[in-house]
């Protein structure tokens, strides 16, 4: 259907007119002309003023008649609109039969094309011009076509009685000027009458919603657009496809509405129009396309015979439905009419909604009013302007009046007496929502009637709006909650308590801590000082028996202490870049480090889209994955153990799923629900078998939780267990080091483990290096003896414990079969001691050792130094081999310790890199030295708690009133993350605690003293 003239449209062709007018040849037909366009632009513009036009034209030029027919594309239809002379004295153009031109006439009108007809018998004898107007009995003829954006809309024929008839130029020039004129006019008419009558009824509709007021304008409406009547219908919510009608013109009683719905789907094809959005138009239902013939059955039994049904959809569904109707056969539905249709359904449908809105409102009303005078609950509804005043009588019983005597139905003494119960606070807070609109809750204290204090929740409620949007009405509910704040404050006190006992355990343990720390450092750092010296076997044994006592005493201390502060809250998680394959190595390393006895395999599978650099508490992260795995290595006397590392990126976080599996002896359900409680393990008889204090997994579930994720577990008895965490971390904003070109070295992994071997070849891809595998060493060699020459593997990462032919003897095989053209280079892989492998004499078969579990950084570092001797460095990794070796050598240390033990520990490490020491007692000691003697120092070593000053007191004093920057090193046995940052804010430069890590203390000097040695 051709587009229709928008209101900017009019305007610009209004304009249009008025460059046409001052282009006209005569002066009479300029004057003519700007009448014609005062009159249509006029603000009282009917059709009167439409057909004087015409009439005055029709004089003008001399013809006898005058039409203005509208054209629809669609149809290929002309209807008459306007004609003078008047066709009918009802003017009911509307039941005019519409034509269908020839095609002589119709092509050239379509092209914009005057249609100019002298004489008819000037046409050919065939033409279908020629026959059309013999058959009108006209001899001549001025079709003026009307066009829009290219488009036909409409058509303005002129006939004369004359014959024949020359149709001048000046006067084809005027016609042309009165038929957009014309045009125009009715269209700014048309729009102009609906567009008053649409704002009327939104007005009115929107001031009073009303069954009558949504009837009335349906039968206006009907009545503008010249039909029957009309139904507005609403799906029913009880069936899947049904509709009912709500309300219809000519008006039916509602409760006769009421009928069984409508099955939409009894009508198929009008079912499928409407639920894909379409209009259903019906000009005559005896000429409905095939598909429809059922629909056709059903519409003739109703005795209407013209349609059209519009949908009015939301979110993809019907909202409703409105079906206009006419027992006129020779109506036709007209575009311009469709769409006042369609600007009407919105409108009908919003009132009707709000109308059921209002009765569902006050059929809530009653319902809550009945429901609030059947509790305790009590409520008070207040108007804006306090016109109306109410509370329940369950308001009263609750502030102790008797209802029967106490109360009257008048707002003055119902508002007084509130207002004696209540405080300030409740007026400022209806005032509040009055304003707001929005609902709001608080906690009053009021007085009953005997003046006793008393403890209510109020919520006040917007109940009804004003037409501006303003709230009228207030419904605020007041419950007793006395009970509740007596509870709430003994809650209170009760926490109080509780937080100061809790402060006091975590002050105590903190206390124990440190005092056994001290004890500790001597046992663990006279170990280490014993062991420098020449022992027999028995001794080194003994010496080595006490260490691991000591160090084991010390994890059950850090365990203590962590679940102390994870208790207390104080556990702080820090945020700090790290290198996340270095800290799964460092994990694996701490798990397996005391049980190369067993029989097991430890599997390190990372996928190759892990990134290398994270932003996360690295530390906690470790702490994790040392407890999980160095329990799945305790559980597991033999079998595959497996650390997964998965990821998930979505910029610029990381999700990464770490799972933890074993095939140990496994858990039943009962110890799986105890497994993270603290100071339990699964049964007795773990305990005894295994021993630990069973505070490590209720460790590992606090930690995770608090990095923002849970852990899982699965596990059956003898079948192994399984844990699973997934953790999400920043991607950190660091460029790896420049590291040296691996090339894309084809590579061959042999291992007949198949989960080990899908490990390391991923990690091998992850560092690009094209992989194939093989189960077996049978199998290397055969794809070894069947490579191409210009396929030739570089490396082969061989298992050394595999059945039938071993990893040794596989390297010798490689490296001596004739058959084989090309020899790769053999980096053997095992869980075995590097001295078992490389003892054997077969091991001059092969270029280097991996120790099992495999992890980029150590496959990294091997397949480099056998290529470009260049080794695998990160940030979190600083090179200290000058700390470990001559780096320190000469360093002058002042060591500020009270304990003689403690001093004796220190020495004894520090001279082992040839540093010298000097020894004070106390803080003030070490305040009197530097003042005399700073220079001599290059850095001190600062125990905290100490006789006379102390060691913050002493730093402060250092910094503030020597003015020295000298290095000072907490050395401590204060070990919490405060006790650090402690010392950092008193101007320490490090924190080590004790028991002293001696090669932590080394990088720390170094670090801080490099300069200086």
């Amino acid at each position: 259907m051709s587009q229709q003239p928008s209101y900017a449209d009019l305007s610009a062709e209004v304009q249009q007119l008025k460059a046409e007018l001052a282009r006209l040849r005569t002066s009479d037909h300029r004057a003519l002309s700007s009448q014609w366009f005062q009159l249509i632009n006029h603000d009282r513009l009917n059709a009167q003023n439409l057909l004087q036009i015409m009439a005055e034209l029709a004089a003008h030029i001399q013809v006898s008649s005058v039409a203005l027919c509208l054209y629809d594309g669609d149809k290929k239809i002309f209807y008459p609109l306007l004609s003078y002379p008047i066709i009918n004295s009802n003017e009911e153009h509307r039941s005019n039969t519409p034509n269908k031109r020839y095609p002589y006439i119709t092509q050239q009108l379509l092209a914009g094309q005057n249609v100019v007809i002298n004489n008819r018998n000037d046409l050919p004898s065939d033409s279908s011009g020629r026959q059309a107007l013999t058959q009108q009995n006209q001899s001549n003829l001025l079709s003026i076509p009307v066009m829009h954006q290219g488009n036909l809309q409409a058509v303005l024929d002129l006939r004369s009685d004359q014959d024949p008839k020359q149709w001048p130029s000046a006067d084809i020039e005027l016609a042309s000027i009165a038929a957009h004129i014309l045009f125009q006019g009715l269209q700014l008419l048309e729009s102009n009458n609906f567009a008053e009558w649409l704002s009327n009824y939104s007005q009115q509709l929107s001031k009073t919603t009303s069954l009558e007021n949504i009837e009335h304008c349906m039968r206006e409406l009907c009545q503008l657009i010249d039909v029957d009547g009309m139904n507005l219908l609403l799906p029913d919510n009880a069936t899947k496809h049904g509709i009912k009608v709500t309300c219809c013109y000519p008006t039916i009683a509602e409760d006769q509405l009421a009928q069984t719905p409508i099955d939409l789907q009894s009508f198929p094809w009008t079912y499928q129009q409407v639920i894909n959005n379409k209009p259903v138009i019906i000009n005559d239902i005896e000429h409905l396309p095939t598909e429809a013939k059922l629909d056709q059955q059903l519409l003739r039994d109703s005795k209407n015979y013209s349609y059209v049904i519009l949908p009015l959809h939301h979110k993809g569904q019907i909202s409703a439905l409105v079906d206009l109707y006419t027992t006129d056969r020779r109506h036709q539905w007209l575009t311009k009419e469709i769409e006042q249709i369609k600007k009407v359904l919105p409108l009908l449908y919003t009132a009707y909604e709000q109308l059921q809105l209002q009765r569902r409102r006050q059929e809530s009303l009653a319902t809550l009013q009945l429901v609030m005078e059947s509790t305790n609950v009590g409520y008070c509804i207040i108007n804006h302007d306090l016109s109306d005043f109410f509370f329940s009588t369950s308001t009263a019983i609750m502030l102790g009046y008797p209802s029967s005597q106490e109360l009257t139905p008048t707002w003055v003494n119902n508002y007084l007496l509130w207002n004696k119960a209540v405080s300030k606070k409740d007026i400022d807070m209806r005032n509040q929502v009055f304003a707001s609109g929005k609902k709001q809750s608080q906690t009053l204290k009021v007085r009953t009637c005997d003046n006793h204090p008393m403890w209510v929740m109020a919520t006040y409620v917007p109940n009804s709006h004003h037409k501006n949007g303003r709230v009228e009405t207030l419904l605020v509910g007041y419950s007793d909650i006395s009970s509740q704040i007596e509870k709430q404050t003994a809650l209170k006190k009760a926490r109080i308590e509780a937080e100061t006992a809790n402060a006091a355990k975590s002050e105590f343990l903190a206390r124990m801590s440190h005092e056994i720390r001290t004890p500790m450092n001597a046992i663990i750092g006279m170990s280490h000082l014993v062991q420098d010296t020449r022992l027999n076997e028995a001794q080194q044994e003994q010496i080595d028996h006490i260490d691991q006592a000591a160090q084991n005493l010390l994890a059950i201390i850090n365990d203590i202490l962590d679940f102390s502060k994870i208790e207390s809250g104080k556990l702080e998680l820090e945020a700090t870049e790290f290198d996340l394959y270095t800290l799964l190595d460092q994990a694996v390393h701490v798990a397996t480090f005391h049980n190369s006895d067993r029989q097991q395999e430890l599997i390190l599978d990372i996928a190759d889209n892990v990134p290398q650099y994270l932003i996360g508490d690295s530390l906690r992260i470790s702490q994790v994955l040392t407890n999980l795995l160095s329990n799945a290595v305790k559980f597991t006397p033999k079998g595959n153990i497996i650390l997964q590392v998965k990821a998930q990126n979505k910029a610029p976080y990381t999700q990464l799923y770490f799972l933890i599996q074993d095939k140990g002896i496994g858990m039943s359900q009962q110890q799986i629900k105890k497994l993270f409680q603290p100071f339990s393990q699964a049964d007795g008889s773990i305990s005894r078998e295994f021993g630990g204090t069973g505070l490590g997994l209720s460790i590992v579930k606090r930690l995770v939780e608090l990095m923002g994720s849970s852990i899982k577990v699965k596990s059956q008895p003898g079948a192994g267990t399984e844990f699973q965490f997934c953790l999400q971390l920043k991607s950190a904003n660091l460029s790896p080091q420049q590291q040296p070109n691996l090339n894309p070295l084809r590579t061959l992994v042999v291992d007949d483990n198949s989960q080990a071997r899908q490990a390391i070849c991923n990690i091998a891809r992850t560092l690009k290096l094209s992989v194939e595998e093989a189960d077996s060493a049978q199998q290397a060699i055969a794809i070894l003896q069947n490579q191409k020459p210009e396929e030739n593997f570089d490396l082969v990462l061989m298992d050394y414990r595999m059945p039938g032919i071993d990893g040794l003897q596989a390297a010798q095989l490689i490296k001596h079969d004739q058959s084989i053209n090309y020899a790769p280079t053999v980096i053997m892989i095992s869980c075995c001691d590097r001295e078992e492998v490389m003892d054997n004499d077969l091991s001059r078969n092969i270029a280097g050792f991996l120790s099992k579990p495999v992890s980029p950084s150590k496959l990294y570092n091997s397949v480099n130094q056998l290529y470009q001797q260049e080794q695998y460095t990160t940030s979190s990794q600083p090179d200290n081999s000058n700390a470990n070796s001559s780096g320190l050598n000469g360093l002058r240390m002042l060591l500020v310790e009270d304990n003689i033990v403690n001093q004796k520990v220190a020495v004894g490490i520090l001279k082992k890199k040839n540093i010298s020491t000097t020894i004070v007692n106390n803080g003030q000691e070490a305040i009197d030295i530097l003042m005399e003697r700073s220079k001599d120092f290059d850095a001190v070593l600062m125990d905290i708690e100490m006789p006379k000053i102390d060691g913050y007191q002493a730093t402060h004093f250092i910094r503030q009133q020597l003015h020295l920057s000298i290095p000072i090193i907490a050395m401590t046995a204060h070990a919490m993350n405060s006790d650090r940052n402690k010392c950092l804010d008193a101007g320490m430069n490090a924190h080590i605690h004790k028991p002293i890590n001696p090669d932590l203390l080394y990088q720390t000097l170094y670090s801080l003293c490099r300069n200086t040695a």
